[in-house]
């Protein structure tokens, strides 16, 4: 709880058309029903929609941030590319 109230205290590290590439922590879904690939840029969390398969946990990815969620406490992105 701490770490959330911390996190919507700070700027996001991370702008809106901006490319990043981050390491894959985990698969999530998203409200959509999607699967989505989540990482992380400076501890601030992307979603990462449109993913191709077969990618795992570890691989690094290029992500577009699209939009932020709720609190700018995290955003989501789509896929670019595989590093």
């Amino acid at each position: 709880k701490q770490a959330h109230e911390a996190a919507q205290q700070r700027e996001p590290p991370v702008e809106i058309g901006e490319r990043y590439d981050i390491g894959i922590t985990d698969f999530s879904t998203h409200h959509t029903g999607a699967e989505v690939a989540v990482g992380k840029v400076e501890g601030f969390v992307l979603f990462v929609e449109d993913i191709p398969s077969g990618l795992s946990k570890g691989d690094v990815i290029r992500a577009k941030v699209l939009s932020f969620n709720k609190g700018k406490t995290s955003a989501d992105a789509t896929f670019v590319e595989r590093r």
